[in-house]
């Protein structure tokens, strides 16, 4: 099996060696395999802020490639790394776990075209049955929501659910906008953009499905919306929850091609916002997912001690585009038990 490409390695480092690691002067180069890899800081995994640590928190690290590396084994560089007397340890660092940090695919089939273009939903296989109504997810007979957030109707802001929406990122202008978007919380973990900046620039192109995050947060919290094309017609609130307040993190520029090291620094990111009341995210949703990885467990289980609900697409009903073969399996990291499944 051929070896996903990655852009570096992630490493984790207990707390009783960051002395040594910084007097090492690790958070700048080291050479592994013949390639030079900058370190940066990656995320603490735990923090005293929320009362969770134990023994001290380890930190981790992004040992980051100049270029997406290709033709090599990560798996080779990071026993090269751990292995006895070499790499790390006869620099006198404990590193007690490495990973790669995968740029992780999902097949896609293109159906490129004009921006905002209506697609209806997919309907072989008799997933929607043929005369569905337009946001049909909010009907009766699918989710409910429509009926329940009438239920239960605008909570007004002392009580308002503040989700944090992990994704590609939020459109500066559309019809389906969230009603409460915290654009002052908004953050951008991609290589694209500023970092205090999450809209989606919706660049087109090969290996690219811009506009994913604008999908699932029309879904999530979509705000009142009119649409008539001659089939449906559609005039009311678009999200399950519309009355929500959303923070947009824009972790991958593709939900297609993301890499590990975003995702876990997107996920520390809203554990992080807990420190202020009035920014405490109450839930964590995102629609993607992949390998297997100890820097998302890490960073999941903080967000768990710090009393957020982690809810991520379980990735067990995704057809590989024209192949339609359905993935049997739950993937990461909504397979972890302390995150929901959807």
């Amino acid at each position: 099996m051929a070896t996903p490409p990655f852009g570096g390695l992630l490493l984790r480092v207990p707390a009783a060696q960051l002395v040594g690691l910084h007097a090492a002067g690790l958070s700048g180069r080291v050479q592994l395999g013949g390639i030079a890899f900058d370190v940066e800081p990656l995320f603490t995994s735990s923090d005293d802020a929320f009362g969770i640590t134990a023994g001290g928190a380890s930190e981790w690290f992004l040992a980051k490639a100049p270029a997406t590396v290709e033709g090599v084994n990560p798996w080779d560089l990071i026993h090269e790394a751990l292995a006895p007397g070499q790499g790390f340890a006869a620099a006198g660092i404990g590193v007690d776990y490495a990973e790669p940090d995968f740029q992780q695919e999902w097949l896609h089939l293109d159906k490129s075209g004009a921006t905002c273009q209506f697609d209806d939903q997919e309907r072989k296989g008799g997933k929607i049955p043929a005369g569905s109504e337009f946001a049909w997810h909010l009907a009766p007979n699918y989710s409910g929501l429509r009926l329940a957030r009438e239920t239960a109707g605008d909570p007004g802001d002392a009580m308002r659910v503040r989700i944090a929406h992990l994704d590609t990122g939020y459109p500066q202008q559309h019809a389906t906008l969230p009603a409460h978007l915290r654009l002052d919380l908004q953050k951008n973990f991609t290589d694209d953009g500023l970092e205090n900046d999450a809209h989606d620039p919706a660049r087109q192109g090969l290996a690219k499905n811009p506009g994913h995050g604008t999908g699932t947060l029309g879904i999530l919290a979509g705000g009142r919306f009119t649409f008539q094309n001659g089939q449906y017609s559609f005039d009311g609130l678009l999200g399950g929850a519309p009355y929500a307040e959303v923070i947009p993190v824009r972790v991958a520029k593709s939900v297609i091609q993301l890499y590990t090291s975003s995702i876990a620094r997107g996920i520390d990111y809203v554990t992080s916002l807990s420190s202020v009341e009035a920014n405490r995210p109450h839930v964590l949703s995102m629609s993607l997912g992949g390998l297997p990885s100890q820097a998302w467990a890490d960073a999941v289980n903080r967000a768990y001690e710090a009393g957020i609900i982690v809810v991520a697409a379980a990735g067990n009903h995704f057809s590989a585009g024209f192949v339609g073969a359905l993935a049997r399996s739950v993937v990461y990291p909504a397979r972890f038990d302390r995150v929901v499944a959807a």
